[in-house]
């Protein structure tokens, strides 16, 4: 006669395979609970990071937009003052010499 255990599956039906014991039973589902708290935090700390980034590379942006605003010369158009000058200069100079690309 074979003896099974009860709440035993049928495939292990002879082996006399027990029951989970409680303090076993405890012990797994603390893992689970460690492991889906560990996975929460790990969401966290990867959520407040990327947020920290995001933040520094808004910065940078910023910071790289007046560099390159503070870069780029002012143009002012010449002054009354300028004008008897700038005519006298330009008497002296050939057309094409007065003409600089872009």
């Amino acid at each position: 006669m074979v003896h099974v255990a009860p709440g035993a599956p049928p495939s292990h039906a002879g082996f006399g395979v027990l029951p989970m014991p409680p303090v076993a039973h405890d012990f797994a589902l603390a893992m689970k609970q460690n492991e889906e708290a560990l996975k929460m935090r790990w969401a966290m700390e990867t959520q407040q990071l990327l947020e920290q980034q995001r933040g520094e590379v808004e910065a940078l942006n910023a910071l790289l937009h007046m560099q390159q605003q503070q870069q780029q010369p002012v143009v002012t158009p010449p002054q009354v003052a300028d004008a008897p000058a700038f005519a006298q200069h330009a008497q002296h100079q050939p057309l094409a010499a007065t003409i600089q690309p872009p």
